[in-house]
């Protein structure tokens, strides 16, 4: 089997070797040499660091900016500039290439040097072939997160803009219409209104039964709905001690919670006291209307204690 796999190894490798241009074999090979080609880093290959051309091929993008954007456009750039041919690798299975690629990426350059001219040139053309494949994908990854932090920061910079512009214009116009200023004609007009609007609500508020009784009505909800968060949210005198913005809204995602269960509940025990037929003929419309669950008398915030006057404790 092994003499079969190395057999077919050989094979690929060699088919591979020759369908390369001489240009593109060069050019694979000056992957595994520095930059600066006149001399070897010999210290490079001994301590396992990778020449500067491949080390760049083989670093992922970093952190998304205008100059990780210019590196992946030089690594594609540097990758296509090989000449890999397209139909070299047409009908080759992608768990061989994956292989191929992966000896590149392990090996370092200085060892990669020593094997064969045919198993080398394949590995960094396949290597090539998919590396060509994924900086594509990373570019535009690189890209669109680039744009969204232009695009956030051109916002948080607008918005700091016209935060600063509304308060230097509020300013101005609290400094021009404050009380040390009441003979400014401005003021005095919107002063004559505010009383004029407040003037209107009141002979409404006083000439219409209607619009008394739903005023006073909503204030009654707000107050049973109040008086229902008093008595659920009772520790602590329902203060809320913490100064952490977590545990404040833990406490109230919290209260909510037992404030619904305790409405639903509520729904529930009305509904099924009003299905009782005695009570469908003594319900009027306006009984109907004044219905809440929001009621709490019948529960008991502190659990239920049974206590039993004719048990002792064990004081041994």
């Amino acid at each position: 089997m092994r003499s079969a796999a190395h057999a077919y190894e050989d094979r690929f490798h060699n088919g591979i070797f020759e369908n390369l241009p001489a240009e593109t074999r060069e050019r694979l090979d000056a992957l595994l040499r520095p930059e600066n080609s006149s001399q070897e880093d010999e210290q490079g290959e001994s301590t396992g660091k990778a020449p500067a051309l491949l080390l760049k091929l083989r670093a992922s993008p970093g952190r998304p900016s205008l100059a990780s954007v210019q590196d992946e456009f030089g690594k594609l750039e540097a990758v296509r500039s090989i000449n890999i041919p397209d139909n070299l690798f047409s009908g080759v299975p992608s768990g061989i290439l994956e292989r191929c690629r992966q000896r590149v990426v392990v090996e370092v350059p200085g060892d990669l040097r020593k094997h064969p001219d045919a198993p080398r040139l394949t590995w960094l053309a396949a290597f090539t072939y998919l590396r060509s494949r994924s900086l594509t994908d990373d570019l535009v990854d690189v890209l669109i997160e680039t744009i969204h932090q232009i695009g956030a920061r051109a916002e948080r910079k607008v918005e700091k803009q016209f935060t600063e512009d509304m308060k230097r214009v509020t300013e101005a116009i609290l400094r021009r219409f404050t009380k040390h200023n009441v003979q400014h004609p401005t003021y005095k007009a919107l002063a004559e209104l505010g009383k004029a609007i407040k003037t209107i609500f009141l002979c409404h508020y006083l000439h219409e039964e209607a619009l008394r009784r739903e005023i006073n009505e909503g204030l009654n909800v707000v107050e049973q709905w109040n008086g229902a968060t008093d008595f659920v949210f009772f520790a602590r005198k329902g203060e809320l001690s913490s100064n952490r913005r977590e545990d404040h809204e833990i406490s109230m995602l919290a209260l909510h919670l037992i404030q619904n269960c305790m409405v639903y509940v509520n729904t529930l025990m009305i509904q099924k006291v009003l299905a009782q037929p005695h009570w469908q003929g003594r319900m009027t419309p306006r009984d109907y209307a004044a219905l809440t669950p929001l009621i709490w008398e019948h529960v008991n915030p502190y659990g239920k204690f049974e206590l039993d006057m004719e048990a002792r404790i064990d004081l041994a």
